[in-house]
């Protein structure tokens, strides 16, 4: 053996000893490549050092840095470096650069085989995830078990062998309607959005979710076997998702009356960098739906096959993205459900709505969390927005209405690949879009018909106000449509959360939040795709939505539940919940919503 190959081998040996003792203490941050068994993270550097540099001064300048030699590759002469986040920039790059006279210093990029395609039966249903163009996102992630999504909504079937496996601990479950811990779907509309957010990919069973490896927080805002709710429940809701520590907030429900309440619950997640994801309703309207007209809320309208709008989508200048909710496959509960009696079938079937567009959306999110996890709310809302395709050309007379566009699975989380904040410490000048801000305006009196894109203020007053005060909703700057350098991203710093006291609150009336009406897509019977997956009984047609009358229960019957102390959180989050119990009202339902 040569005296080069026996002083390769030592200093191979001597990073390994270093890489171990560091990793002990460092931990590691990665995001993992689909299916390679590899690892993905901005925060490590490829150098290929000045002739003569010894491996000594490489590891002196790299420990100042605060960072370590991770690998070394014989023959090229590159080292493999880890720098932390708070110390990792463009800045870091051009000194080690200088001190190391180095020829390149540049961020490890993943590689990875082309288009990932899970061996799920039902991906074939699926036909929204291609048309967003999942399978290239997933070739960079499909998820992190560290991001939790919150589905607030009708609750999920627990025991769904697509879902199960990606439920949080039950400590973080709640029944708000019930006002017990036993969050379990008896209406359907719940399971189905949990199924397109995070159904468990690549199992071979089932359908396949929008962010594979994520995990989902279920949470019900709704009585048993009905699809109404009222504010406060909703309220309650957010505010326990942000406290169990979801990171992403799916709202699936809402109202064309605005709450102060429930604004005040968006503005403690937005506080709190949770990003809430919310549909626009199923009216065919273009007037404000809310909590999805709110600030700091992503509003999802939906389009079908095509890129046109939906028939019963709302639309408006109020409207962030477009996402697919037309014929989509997901999850249904196991058992006997609400929703079976409509013609809906158990374990999985098709629905329309704006309901199906906003978990898509929300499972996006959920992948570039997984790869930027110190990214808050707006960050993550610029970078969906700003890649969405544009469809104003195909949707006459909706132009603008329709938000920036269709969302683009595979272009935004290319653009989160590139994309990292540089550090406060080693820079005074953000390289990013700067942070929306309100524009002061005169406050004008509300009216009927405002201005669409005029939305309310949350108004922090204990008492409810009568008429609140619109303000102009902030405009995100879209994120540049080029490929940008990719810099090393920091890690966050989370705000400090006050500790709410437990007490009970009365019993308020009014308020009435039913959820998105669900469109059963009409198909021609011997057209409909018939799916691979197993169900308990054959689907039966759907030509027409069952029309209820909905009516509103005019007793209360005044109780008060509370909630004990959860034994432990998601995320190190933990609150006392002082849940509402619910006020039951009938199914409200309709073919637009109305």
């Amino acid at each position: 053996m040569s005296h080069r190959m026996v002083k390769r081998a030592l200093l191979q040996i001597l990073i390994a000893v270093l890489v171990l003792n560091t990793s002990i203490v460092a931990g590691t941050h990665s995001v993992s490549a689909a299916g390679s068994g590899t690892s993905y993270d901005s925060r490590y550097l490829l150098i290929s050092p000045g002739k003569g540099v010894s491996f000594s001064r490489v590891y002196d300048v790299v420990k100042k840095l605060g960072g370590m030699v991770d690998d070394y590759i014989p023959g090229i002469g590159v080292y493999k470096v880890y720098v932390p986040s708070g110390k990792a920039s463009q800045r870091t790059l051009e000194t080690l650069k200088k001190e190391l006279g180095a020829s390149f210093v540049e961020p490890e990029k993943p590689v990875m085989l082309l288009d990932t395609t899970p061996n799920d039966p039902g991906f074939v249903h699926q036909w929204a995830l291609g048309k967003a163009r999942f399978p290239r996102a997933w070739d960079f992630t499909t998820g992190s078990s560290e991001v939790v999504v919150a589905v607030v909504d009708t609750g999920v079937d627990l025991n769904h062998p697509d879902l199960k496996a990606h439920l949080t601990p039950p400590s973080t479950w709640y029944d708000y309607g019930s006002g017990d811990s036993n969050p379990t779907d008896t209406f359907g509309h719940g399971t189905h959005c949990a199924g397109i957010v995070a159904a468990v990919g690549n199992n071979g069973v089932g359908v396949t979710g929008a962010s594979w490896n994520v995990r989902i927080m279920p949470i019900k805002v709704f009585p048993d076997n009905v699809g109404s709710t009222n504010t406060s429940l909703i309220a309650k809701g957010i505010v326990h998702a942000v406290d169990y520590g979801a990171d992403i907030i799916s709202l699936s429900i809402g109202s064309s009356s605005p709450s102060h309440a429930l604004e005040s619950a968006i503005q403690y997640a937005y506080q709190h960098k949770v990003l809430v994801v919310a549909a626009v309703g199923n009216r065919n309207s273009e007037a404000q739906f809310y909590p999805a007209a709110y600030p700091h809320v992503l509003s999802v309208a939906a389009v079908d096959q095509n890129d046109k709008k939906a028939s019963f989508s709302n639309y408006g200048t109020w409207v962030d993205v477009s996402a697919p909710g037309v014929h989509i496959f997901s999850t249904m509960p196991t058992y006997h459900v609400k929703m079976n009696d409509y013609g809906y079938v158990q374990n999985y079937d098709y629905m329309s709505g704006t309901s199906m567009a906003a978990p898509l959306v929300a499972g996006i999110a959920a992948l570039i969390k997984s790869m930027h996890p110190e990214w808050g709310p707006d960050r993550i809302a610029q970078v969906l927005e700003g890649t969405a395709d544009k469809i104003d050309d195909l949707n006459p007379g909706y132009e603008g209405k329709l938000g920036t566009g269709r969302i683009d699975a595979a272009a935004a989380v290319e653009l989160a690949a590139g994309e990292t904040d540089p550090s406060p410490t080693l820079t005074s000048t953000p390289t990013i879009a700067p942070t929306p801000t309100l524009t002061p305006t005169p406050t004008p009196t509300l009216t009927p018909t405002a201005t669409p894109w005029i939305r309310p203020t949350p108004t922090a007053t204990s008492r409810p106000t009568i008429a609140p005060s619109p303000t102009v909703r902030p405009t995100r700057t879209p994120m540049p449509a080029v490929t940008p350098t990719r810099v090393i991203a920091p890690t966050a710093t989370p705000l400090p959360r006050p500790t709410p006291t437990n007490t009970p609150t009365p019993r308020r009336s009014g308020g009435v939040i039913p959820f998105l009406p669900i469109i059963p897509t009409s198909i021609a019977k011997g057209t409909r795709p018939t799916p691979t997956v197993p169900r308990t009984t054959p689907s039966p047609e759907k030509s027409h939505v069952p029309t209820m009358t909905p009516t509103v229960t005019s007793t209360i019957t005044p109780t008060l539940t509370l909630t004990p102390t959860p034994k432990h959180s998601v995320g190190q989050r933990e609150k006392t919940k002082d849940p509402l119990p619910f006020w039951l009202w009938n199914l409200f339902s309709g073919p637009l919503g109305g």
